[in-house]
């Protein structure tokens, strides 16, 4: 009876030992597992500052003289100047002058502001960007830098559209009648430009 109670035991023993072994072969581990991805994130911000430029594409000083009855009576053609834009929202674009009247060069006197008049001959700004009118020069319309804008001087071209490329405008400018009595010489003013943002 020993002996067979023995032999059952060992006959037992082997075949968890042959059962043990074909699990560990043939089943695969389940006991761990690993991240397949992973990630991070990082903040974009873009700021957009809306902001034109203007330059002068041909504001060269103009001069005429007046030397005739016919000049004075009239008046006299002076030029043209012509200036270009690019901006990134829809802007207006003033002009005026630096001071009040036309002093006299090198000399006490001046004439008045009055006489000077300036036209746009040439809106290529884009639609609907339209000319205000034929005006006189009005001033002083301040010289603005930074984030300021110019409220004086007169607006001549008003909803012009904004654009990445320059788009260009031209004024021209002459007198009217001169006024007798006034002596012989230069007279001067610097004419002021100004592209205002919307």
């Amino acid at each position: 009876m020993k002996k067979v109670i023995l032999t059952a035991v060992f006959a037992v023993a082997g075949m968890a030992g042959v059962m043990a072994q074909g699990q560990s072969q043939n089943e695969p581990c389940t006991g761990c597992t690993a991240d397949r991805f992973d990630y991070c994130q990082s903040k974009v911000t873009v700021s957009l500052a809306n902001t034109l430029k203007m330059n002068c594409d041909n504001c060269d000083d103009m001069h005429a003289c007046a030397n005739s009855i016919t000049d004075w009576a009239n008046g006299i053609t002076l030029g043209e100047a012509q200036f270009s834009i690019a901006a990134t929202d829809d802007y207006d674009v003033y002009m005026g002058s630096t001071t009040n009247n036309m002093p006299k060069v090198g000399g006490s006197g001046s004439l008045p502001l009055s006489i000077l008049k300036a036209k746009v001959t040439s809106n290529l700004l884009g639609a609907p960007s339209s000319i205000v009118g034929t005006y006189g020069v009005s001033g002083p319309v301040a010289q603005r830098s930074g984030y300021t804008s110019a409220t004086a001087g007169s607006k001549i071209i008003q909803n012009a559209p904004p654009s990445l490329l320059q788009k260009t405008a031209k004024v021209a400018f002459s007198t009217g009648p001169l006024p007798v009595n006034t002596p012989s010489g230069d007279y001067a003013v610097n004419i002021v430009f100004a592209a205002i943002l919307q």
